[in-house]
């Protein structure tokens, strides 16, 4: 791979190679003592007290300890105060991969939050009490708000072909007050053509540079 530059607060350029960058050298196929060196990258709770967590809203559960719940979630997650133990598994068994719905953003400023999740396993008309409860509680942790975007990443055509393997989304009669969008962003295959296309793009950028010449702007429509 060519080399990327890296611009720091002192305009001095640092070149390093993109294979040293941790999104292409992580390896899943890791032993547990390699893949808990990995959490310890970003210190999660410095940050999120940096967020302002915890508070009267949200709390640190250990709901995932030993990797119980969810073997690609931190053993640590923040969830709202009113979610109990018991509905943070219900809604892990209704999700695909287990990920139920965890906080990732915080602003204190108005309690708008950002939790991410899987897909659920909602097939073609299965419902989760404990997901529905899960959803409820994340919309109450923001009392300035009546109602939860959820936002699917991928495009309609995809979540309905998932629907037939059992999976899905939600379906917005049985979660009160929720508005759903999806948002159309493509499969893996297509995201990774368009990663691989910004890379020759660097490079040819980087060539550009090294000949005193200028840089072209290419713009991706799936980045």
């Amino acid at each position: 791979m060519p080399e990327v530059a890296k611009f720091t607060d002192s305009t001095d350029i640092i070149q390093v190679k993109y294979e040293e960058l941790y999104c292409f050298s992580f390896n899943p196929k890791l032993d547990k003592e390699e893949r808990e060196q990995g959490w310890k990258l970003v210190d999660l709770s410095e940050e999120y007290n940096r967020m302002g967590i915890p508070n009267s809203y949200w709390q640190i559960s250990d709901v995932n300890r030993d990797y119980g719940v969810c073997d690609s979630y931190p053993t640590e997650v923040y969830v709202p105060k009113s979610a109990t133990a018991h509905i943070i598994v219900g809604s892990s068994k209704f999700r695909s991969r287990r990920r139920f719905p965890a906080l990732s953003y915080y602003c204190k400023d108005n309690n708008a939050s950002i939790c991410r999740s899987s897909q659920p396993l909602s097939g073609f008309s299965a419902r989760c009490l404990e997901d529905e409860q899960m959803l409820q509680a994340i919309r109450k942790a923001n009392p300035g708000s009546d109602f939860l975007y959820v936002v699917d990443t991928r495009p309609k055509l995809n979540a309905m072909a998932n629907r037939a393997a059992g999976k899905g989304y939600e379906n917005e009669d049985n979660y009160s007050n929720i508005k759903f969008q999806f948002i159309g962003i493509e499969n893996i295959h297509v995201m990774r053509n368009s990663l691989q296309k910004m890379l020759e793009g660097l490079s040819v950028c980087k060539q550009g540079f090294s000949h005193g010449r200028g840089c072209i702007v290419f713009v991706f429509s799936h980045l």
